[in-house]
C-alpha cells in the first residue's frame, strides 16, 4: 500500500526500430563514391531493428571502399586469378595507411561476427561505425592528413 502523499515514478522508454529516411549515423566525407554512400545508406536504415543486417552492409561499405582506393581484388598464382579475402587487402592498404587498415579490419571482425554468428546488438552496429567513420576520417579528411605530415616533419628535425 502507498503512503499517503508519495507518487510513483515511471518512465517509458522506446527504441526506434525504423526511421524513413533514416539518419546518417556517422559523417561520410564527400570524396566517398555513390557505391560507399549507397551501402552506409542501407546500413544507417538497418541498425535501427536489423543490427545484423546493418552489419553486412557496413562490411559491403569496406570492400567497396577498398575498391575505390584501388586495393587489389585479386593475384594470379599457376596461371589463375584468384580472390583476394577482404582479411587480405585491409593487410594491402596497411602500407598506404596504417591507421585506417588497422580501424578496418577491426570493421570486418565486427562484420564477421555479424554474417557467421547472425548476432550483433545495436552497440556492436554503432561501434562499427564509429571505426569506420575514424577510417574515412584518416583517409579523406585534409585536416588530419596535415597533422599526421607535420607531426612526422617535427619529429624528423626533432623540433620546428
Amino acid at each position: 500500500m502507498q503512503p499517503i502523499g508519495q507518487s510513483y515514478d515511471y518512465q517509458e522508454f522506446y527504441t526506434p526500430e525504423y526511421f524513413d529516411p533514416s539518419p546518417a549515423l556517422i559523417i561520410v566525407p564527400e570524396q566517398c563514391k555513390s557505391e560507399v554512400r549507397s551501402e552506409l545508406k542501407m546500413a544507417f536504415a538497418h541498425a535501427w531493428g536489423d543490427p545484423t543486417s546493418s552489419s553486412a552492409h557496413i562490411r559491403t561499405a569496406t570492400e567497396r571502399l577498398l575498391d575505390q582506393l584501388r586495393i587489389q581484388k585479386s593475384v594470379t598464382a599457376k596461371g589463375k586469378r584468384q580472390r583476394l579475402t577482404l582479411h587480405r587487402r585491409i593487410e594491402l592498404l596497411s602500407v598506404k595507411n596504417p591507421e585506417a587498415s588497422e580501424l578496418l579490419l577491426a570493421v570486418k571482425w565486427i562484420g564477421n561476427a555479424g554474417v557467421h554468428s547472425g548476432a550483433l546488438t545495436q552497440q556492436e552496429v554503432i561501434d562499427a561505425l564509429d571505426l569506420l567513420e575514424g577510417a574515412l576520417s584518416s583517409l579523406f579528411d585534409p585536416h588530419a592528413n596535415r597533422v599526421k605530415v607535420l607531426a612526422k616533419r617535427i619529429n624528423k628535425r626533432r623540433g620546428p
